[in-house]
């Protein structure tokens, strides 16, 4: 049976807090105007107008070439932030046909990770199902039959494949087998911890345990593992 992916309860439950402050503001301003004559007029419209003019006098008085500088600084650091970190991930998210956005989700969890071990969970467990989409897709066994698979049946699993592709061997003596080590771990972590049900639990009574066990995983051998793995030339006749 399968696993249960990774959730984002803790997110879920911190939503609605956000719009507490503003509901607060907005019925203190309407009683304040309802008690106090003028009040809106003089405590709110009056500074705001003052504010306005203040900005507006200010960029009336700064040279055009400075504007002009401003501008091209602005857009240059939305085309930075356009172009890197995420470029190298949609090069991967191309170079291995994985679902759009994918690539954008493991990149954003990989930014939480350090601090965040429900981060780090998450991020286990979302390239764990990279990896299996990669594998449903170029064995043609179905993705439900591969999630019930054990850490060491998927990675026979692979090595078959990738010994059928390429006509060469693919054992222990291979250069192509030490890919299947970061993978073992990310498998194993996974099983491990299987759910959010079994982190929360663990993260309550042993958090050292889903520090250790998460620890294991080297995220950035993973995607490289995994990049070479399915990039394997297939056998020429």
């Amino acid at each position: 049976m399968s696993a249960p992916g990774p959730t984002s309860r803790p997110s879920q439950a911190k939503a609605p807090n956000r719009y507490v402050p503003l509901a607060v503001l907005v019925l203190v301003v309407v009683l304040l105007s309802l008690l106090i004559r003028n009040f809106f007029t003089r405590a709110i419209l009056t500074p705001l107008f003052d504010t306005i003019l203040g900005i507006y006098a200010l960029y009336r008085s700064l040279p055009q070439n400075v504007l002009w500088a401003l501008l091209v600084l602005a857009a240059a650091a939305v085309a930075v932030r356009a172009l890197w970190p995420s470029g190298g991930w949609r090069l991967r998210e191309r170079r291995l046909h994985v679902p759009q956005g994918q690539m954008e989700r493991l990149a954003e969890l990989i930014t939480l990770a350090p601090e965040r071990t429900y981060a780090r969970w998450q991020l286990a467990h979302q390239l764990r199902e990279t990896l299996l989409a990669l594998l449903a897709r170029e064995s043609g066994i179905s993705r439900s039959e591969i999630h019930g698979r054990a850490p060491a049946e998927v990675l026979e699993l692979i090595a078959n494949l990738k010994r059928a592709e390429s006509g060469r061997l693919f054992q222990a003596e291979a250069p192509e087998a030490a890919l299947l080590a970061p993978l073992r771990k990310l498998l194993e972590a996974c099983a491990a911890i299987p759910n959010y049900g079994t982190f929360l639990a663990l993260q309550q009574q042993e958090p050292g345990r889903v520090e250790a066990v998460l620890g294991k995983v080297d995220v950035e051998q993973t995607l490289l593992s995994v990049e070479r793995l399915f990039e394997l030339p297939a056998a020429s006749g």
